[in-house]
């Protein structure tokens, strides 16, 4: 009786042995496979920021070089006006000299 006793003990602790590995290895198999499927996931994330990063880039590129054509051409109208202005004082002073 003892001895019966003791083999299903053993029998039963092998038993929960076997389920407790089988239970270990299927939540370490759904680890890897959650992991492996969230880096998948970051990856096409990182991807798509890549993309977007590489077109804000070009975006602030053009924009800076439009603002360089919009300051010199600023500078050639303030230059123009300059001149204007000059031209009329100069012709201002001429038609003194000349009514005078």
């Amino acid at each position: 009786m003892k001895s019966n006793f003791l083999k299903e003990k053993v029998c039963h602790e092998q038993d929960a042995d076997a389920k407790i590995k089988q239970m270990k290895q299927k939540a370490n198999d759904e680890a890897v496979q959650c992991l492996v499927e969230h880096t998948q996931k970051i990856s096409g994330e990182n991807k798509l920021l890549r993309k977007e990063l590489l077109m804000l880039i070009r975006r602030s590129q053009a924009l800076t070089e439009h603002k360089l054509e919009l300051q010199n051409q600023g500078k050639a109208l303030v230059r123009e006006h300059q001149i204007t202005k000059d031209l009329k004082k100069l012709r201002k002073i001429h038609v003194e000299d000349i009514t005078v």
